[in-house]
């Protein structure tokens, strides 16, 4: 099943589960690198905005702290905390500031929502930042780690990767206990998506992609190899095993994607 499919079965759920409400309904879409996320909620967007039903979409990867707060984390805890992504790399206080913005029934502005630059691996000017409209029917936030909970890792260093690299487990013991602050966001959510992967090494393929991609789009010169890649990509292995085994369980959809993009309806979902 195509995306564009994926998609219009959602809607369908979405809008039967957002009817009536009178705040904004937040739809929290989880799912690893290179999953389809960013253009799954493209669709969403898209046809949400064609049925006269107003919607923000939010990506966690916006939320990135930058990159001079990222050094400070590295010099003062562990040098891999420079790196984003894991909990503990994203502003959440500003996340949950936006979110309850858009919440809010009578806002006096419109609302600034950051963007993150993964070319220069840091938060572009505030001046730029894009305006979302107040008070949205539905909000979509997206991101790899959205449901992660403190209690889905051990601190143990479980790779290999992580064994040479945080041997003692300092860094993913940070990482734990930073996935603390995240669950009053979670918490907020009325309905969770989770697109789920089997292969690690897809995520790594994904990722690569993304990355020649971005640089086609951009015109910048390619600076990272594949192997950068596969090691950034490190960073996320046990959490995203840990999503894997655990997000299931409690999203209210899991959605399988195959190789080539091709994505599996869950049976037990019948949308007509």
């Amino acid at each position: 099943m195509k995306i564009e499919s994926i998609a219009i079965k959602l809607l369908k759920l979405i809008t039967e589960k957002s009817e009536g409400r009178s705040r904004p309904f937040i739809v929290g879409l989880s799912g690893g690198q290179g999953s389809g996320k960013t253009t799954l909620c493209q669709k969403l967007e898209e046809l949400l905005t064609n049925k006269k039903v107003s919607c923000c979409v939010l990506s966690l990867d916006d939320f990135y702290l930058s990159k001079a707060k990222r050094r400070e984390l590295a010099d003062r805890l562990h040098p891999l905390a420079f790196t984003r992504g894991v909990p503990g790399t994203h502003d959440v206080n500003l996340l949950k500031e936006v979110l309850a913005n858009l919440s809010e029934k009578s806002p006096s502005d419109k609302i600034k929502i950051p963007i993150f630059s993964k070319l220069s691996d840091d938060l572009i000017s505030k001046k730029q930042w894009r305006i979302c409209p107040p008070h949205p029917q539905i909000i979509i936030l997206e991101g790899w780690c959205i449901g992660a909970k403190p209690s889905f890792l051990l601190k143990d260093p479980l790779t290999s990767w992580e064994k040479k690299n945080d041997p003692d487990g300092l860094w993913k013991s940070w990482t734990i206990i930073e996935s603390v602050k995240y669950q009053s966001i979670w918490e907020t959510l009325d309905f969770m998506i989770f697109i789920k992967q089997d292969n690690f090494e897809h995520i790594v393929n994904n990722r690569w992609n993304q990355e020649i991609n971005n640089l086609e789009h951009s015109g910048a010169k390619n600076s990272v190899s594949q192997q950068d890649i596969r090691e950034f990509c490190y960073h996320f292995e046990s959490w995203t095993h840990a999503l894997w085994k655990h997000l299931p369980k409690l999203a209210n959809i899991t959605i399988t994607c195959e190789p080539n993009y091709n994505y599996r309806w869950p049976k037990n979902e019948a949308i007509s």
